[in-house]
């Protein structure tokens, strides 16, 4: 295989790095249009006052900086709160990063980090501080004071200004709320995934391949007693109940392939990179030490030794691979590159070697009596809980050869779970900004509302009078509101659909366009966006209007 060394060495967290950025990205845009609707609500309560100042001369400009002046301050203190969430929510991630992110990309607020938070936090303190600019620019100086204290709403442009921003803001949150849906069920199906293999209950202990190499390499008859040697004192600590070797634990070691040439023609046509596959060497019990399946035929026997006939066993999807048309490819014979040919007596279930989330690949499993290549690697399944035996295994290795230090000793649940933290983080944060999203979305819907409840506080005193009901003005009020939330609704589900098709290759046994995902989030930023509308208009049902008509 060849590989870029850069895909080599950020092809597995990139996804996470892209998918998190647009994620920000959406959010802080959803950020400044809640913003950029506070300064345009602001601006709009001092209407009379702006075009006071505007008739004394004072110069646009002179607002705009008074605007920019009070966007900066917000910013600014907004920006030291985010500072110290940032270093605060820092030392939360760092448990839960994986290894291999950590390495690529630490957890440290550098002056890089620290210079795009600033530069990010200034364009938004430029771009919200220029809101009302348009406004500004259109008022009329006259209409303004002549309606005095009697209307400082602000006028149809700035209204419908204002509900796009609101409508922009749903869209980003639903986008958000449904990217974060899918990954959530994506984590979900993953955790669930059969993997071939049972995990629970199994500790793996990796030797260092180089010394068990200088020690036995040269020796077959020597390597094979050391394995039936340590296998034996192992088998007899109390509370194992099996153990076995291997040159590739899976999802542990992902690579070993080789060269697997089949001796009956295939009837399917392929190049001869079709026939690398994946190539595992194993003492008899491994099969049964890890749970996987006998489909066919049998497994190694203590007899498959050197000096006798060579043996496979080979697994599902290799059997499919090199004999589609034969019911029973037991008897079949295959070799590794120029090796001898050796007779196919069983068939194992597939295991996720390289994955959770990829299918498993055709592999072939040979002796570890047979194969040249040594058995480095050990699994052990216990009966209680295996953290409990690993100080009593590395003594057992010890004590059979003290020149073969352990390497590494885990838990192959361990492992599993270690094979999807990049996942978990990557669920965890989206689901984070989703949640951050739904609520500035909320806010800002409430905002509006309540905003303009306050200045039509005459309009529903006059309805009152005239005999409207609390229920009438409520279904007025909630009927207007339903333009922002379905235009809102619908352009944040067009978003979600072109979006989540570049999601594809981070989902798995779930569809971009899921119904179920987009069903539940339209149907939880719609619960909330009701939730919002519905607090700031009960106080439009009651409203006395004489109070309302007397404040005129």
């Amino acid at each position: 295989f060849a590989t870029p060394l850069g895909e080599h060495v950020t092809g597995k967290v990139r996804p996470l790095y892209l998918v998190l950025s647009a994620a920000v990205g959406l959010l802080l845009f959803t950020a400044c249009a809640n913003l950029a609707n506070l300064m345009l609500a602001r601006f709009a309560g001092r209407r009379h006052e702006t075009a006071v100042r505007l008739a004394l001369g004072a110069a646009p400009r002179h607002l705009i900086y008074g605007s920019l002046l009070e966007a900066g301050v917000l910013g600014l203190l907004g920006g030291a709160v985010g500072l110290v969430v940032a270093l605060w929510g820092m030392e939360l991630l760092r448990p839960i990063v994986p290894p291999e992110l950590a390495r690529l990309a630490p957890l440290a607020l550098d002056w890089r980090v620290l210079g795009f938070a600033v530069a990010a936090t200034l364009a938004t303190i430029l771009l919200i501080g220029c809101a009302p600019l348009w406004q500004i620019t259109r008022t009329n100086t006259f209409d303004a004071i002549k309606q005095s204290g009697a209307r400082t709403g602000p006028g149809p442009h700035a209204n419908r200004f204002q509900s796009a921003l609101v409508v922009v803001q749903l869209a980003l949150s639903l986008t958000l709320i449904v990217g974060a849906g899918l990954l959530v069920r994506t984590f979900d199906r993953l955790r669930s995934a059969d993997l071939g293999f049972r995990s629970e209950r199994v500790v793996v202990a990796r030797l260092s391949g180089n010394a068990l190499w200088q020690h036995y390499g040269k020796s077959r008859p020597a390597r094979s007693e050391f394995y039936r040697e340590t296998l034996r004192r192992i088998e007899a600590i109390p509370g194992v109940a099996s153990a076995a070797f291997t040159n590739g634990v899976p999802l542990l070691t992902k690579g070993n392939m080789a060269a697997i040439e089949p001796e009956r023609p295939r009837t399917s046509t392929g190049t001869d990179e079709s026939t690398t596959v994946n190539r595992r060497s194993v003492s008899p019990s491994y099969f049964s030490t890890l749970g996987v399946p006998l489909l066919r035929g049998r497994t190694f026997a203590p007899t498959d030794t050197e000096g006798q006939p060579p043996v496979v066993v080979v697994n599902a999807a290799l059997a499919r691979k090199f004999w589609p048309d034969l019911e029973d490819p037991i008897g079949q014979r295959l070799r590794n590159g120029d090796g001898p040919w050796a007779t196919v007596v069983g068939i194992v279930g597939d295991m996720r070697q390289k994955g959770i989330d990829r299918a498993g690949a055709p592999e072939v499993y040979f002796s570890c009596d047979q194969l040249w290549e040594p058995a480095a690697q050990l699994v052990v399944r216990t009966a209680a809980d295996p953290r409990a035996v690993v100080a009593q295994l590395r003594r057992e290795l010890a004590s059979v050869n003290p020149g073969l230090p352990v390497v590494e000793a885990t838990t192959l649940a361990a492992i599993v779970d270690r094979e999807l933290a990049p996942r978990r983080l990557q669920t965890l944060l989206l689901g984070l900004f989703a949640g951050l999203a739904l609520l500035v979305a909320a806010l800002g819907l409430y905002g509006v509302v309540a905003y303009s409840v306050v200045q039509r506080t005459r309009e529903f005193g006059i309805r009152a009078a005239l005999g409207a009901s609390r229920g009438a003005i409520l279904a007025h009020v909630f009927s207007r509101n339903l333009r922002l939330l379905l235009p809102g609704l619908g352009l944040g589900l067009a978003i979600a659909l072109l979006l989540t098709r570049l999601m594809a290759g981070l989902l798995y046994g779930i569809a971009p366009h899921d119904p179920l995902t987009f069903a539940a989030a339209t149907g939880l930023l719609l619960l909330s966006a009701l939730l919002a509308c519905w607090l700031p208009t009960r106080r439009a049902t009651r409203v006395d209007p004489i109070v309302a008509l007397r404040a005129e």
